[in-house]
């Protein structure tokens, strides 16, 4: 008789009751079987010859590491114990505002006995995979999650488009025997419950925490969650699965907000063309991608309004413990000081700019900033956004609290536009100058040049119709639905 399905561990759903498991914990045995070798207890790969390329280059991972899984899988099977997989039923999602901080207070709290965070963004697609693969087994999403997670993000994001690399790596041998080892603890449990996508995400979170070699603080830790992809499908899934389930979106002074998203657009060109990537037409977009991602995830996601608060940058980085406490009260965690570190995966998260090295709080990346916006365009945000000023504690000109006199400046704006683009704009006009219309005039690319500048005349249009849109929507005034923890 196979060992492991001999001593394995048996989770069932009864009238009334969540999952439960079989004698072994009532001997205080913890929630799994006795250590097999892992050739015993062997996972099934059934996708050796499907074409898809992410099966396929987890395939070719998973082998390579092969010699070097068996020999962790006995660690991480008791690293595995400490945690009670079925009945982990609290996490948090964070969202982001622009660059709001919202790595930042995700890197604060991966330190905590009672939080389990996956590194950067690395759980950020958990619910997209489980919908791509409905055919594979948890085991196999396991397997294959971390190969999806950094094809998805090849030449994105930077220092965080990897799973198996970059500034906080996990050993592709060490994830793999973590898999094994939930898999000896679980393998043979309800496949009714093991099909579950609430069971995928409990499990994803523990192989990576196994993975990482950190102990269990607590059997059923807070999953935090990088919900950084505003979807009210996404939110809905998450509460399906979680009821108790909270979002945190990180929110920022607007003008500075503006001004930062429209670097950081600026940057993702910078990036691909420095991996030898061309983003086309996107190039003439910054501007209206920066409006378009700060009028549309300003407010909770559809379905989450009633479990959707806000945590401010600033206080992130001004007065860290005060905002960590409440945090903490709000979770319903003990405050410890690992709350003001830094980390992911237990290494500090430094940060490497034009402006200096730090790591955790910096309070001069709180002082407001809007040298991309010029007078027009912070005149533009606070008639616009006058609201989120208000509700989320930012000044504002006092004159703007009335209707009237926030409809006439946003109005004089909105028609200058229309001769003389505002400064954003203008500096985008200049990055394609640059990045298109002269390299293929020098290349004779004539048509191209063209195209690129009749799309960047298109993107100048289409941000008019934007902001027309969202002033007959904002205008008359509306309460704003996140507030500050």
């Amino acid at each position: 008789m196979n060992p492991c399905e001999s001593q394995s561990v048996r989770i069932h759903d009864g009238a009334g009751e969540g999952p439960t498991v079989d004698s072994a914990r009532a001997t205080g045995r913890g929630p799994g079987p006795a250590d097999y070798p892992v050739s015993e207890c062997e996972l099934l790969i059934r996708f050796q010859g499907d074409p898809d390329k992410t099966l396929q280059q987890t395939l070719a991972s998973y082998r390579t590491a092969a010699p070097l899984t068996a020999a962790h899988v006995a660690g991480k099977l008791q690293l595995a114990r400490g945690y009670d997989v079925p009945h982990m039923d609290r996490a948090v999602a964070i969202l982001c505002w622009g660059r709001s901080g919202s790595l930042l207070i995700s890197s604060y709290l991966d330190g905590h006995d009672e939080m389990l965070v996956m590194p950067a963004l690395t759980s950020g697609l958990v619910h997209q995979f489980f919908a791509r693969y409905p055919g594979l087994s948890v085991w196999e999403k396991l397997i294959a999650y971390p190969t999806n997670f950094e094809l998805n993000f090849a030449g994105n994001f930077g220092e965080f488009n990897e799973f198996f690399g970059g500034r906080f790596p996990i050993e592709p041998a060490e994830y793999y025997a973590a898999v094994h080892a939930l898999y000896q603890l679980y393998g043979r449990a309800d496949p009714a419950w093991l099909e579950r996508r609430r069971t995928f995400f409990q499990l994803l979170f523990v192989a990576t925490a196994v993975a990482t070699r950190r102990p269990a603080g607590h059997p059923r830790p807070i999953m935090v969650h990088s919900q950084h992809w505003f979807s009210g499908e996404a939110a809905v899934q998450l509460l399906e699965d979680f009821p108790s389930a909270w979002f945190i979106h990180t929110v920022r002074d607007p003008i500075s907000s503006f001004d930062s998203w429209f670097d950081h657009q600026n940057a993702a060109d910078r990036f691909t063309l420095a991996n030898h990537q061309h983003r086309g037409r996107f190039y003439a977009m910054p501007a209206l991608e920066t409006v378009s991602v700060l009028t549309r995830q300003d407010r909770a996601q559809p379905g989450a309004e009633m479990r959707s608060v806000a945590l401010r940058f600033e206080d992130l980085h001004v007065a860290p413990e005060n905002l960590m406490q409440r945090v903490a009260a709000f979770l319903g965690v003990p405050f410890k000081t690992s709350l003001l570190e830094s980390t992911f995966n237990g290494v500090a998260w430094v940060n490497v700019t034009h402006g200096g090295t730090w790591s955790g709080a910096n309070p001069a990346n709180a002082t407001r900033r809007s040298g991309n916006l010029g007078i027009r365009g912070r005149f533009l945000v606070s008639a616009l956004l006058y609201e989120n000023f208000r509700a989320w504690h930012y000044p504002a000109p006092a004159w703007l609290r009335h209707g009237a006199p926030r409809a006439i400046a946003f109005g004089g704006v909105w028609l200058s536009l229309w001769v003389w683009p505002m400064r954003m704009e203008r500096l985008g006009a200049a990055h394609v100058w640059r990045q298109q219309v002269i390299p293929a005039i020098k290349a004779r690319r004539f048509a191209y040049a063209a195209r690129s500048l009749r799309y960047f005349l298109a993107c100048h249009f289409r941000l008019l119709i934007l902001l027309g849109r969202e002033g007959r929507r904002r205008l008359p005034g509306r309460p704003q639905q996140l507030t500050p923890i």
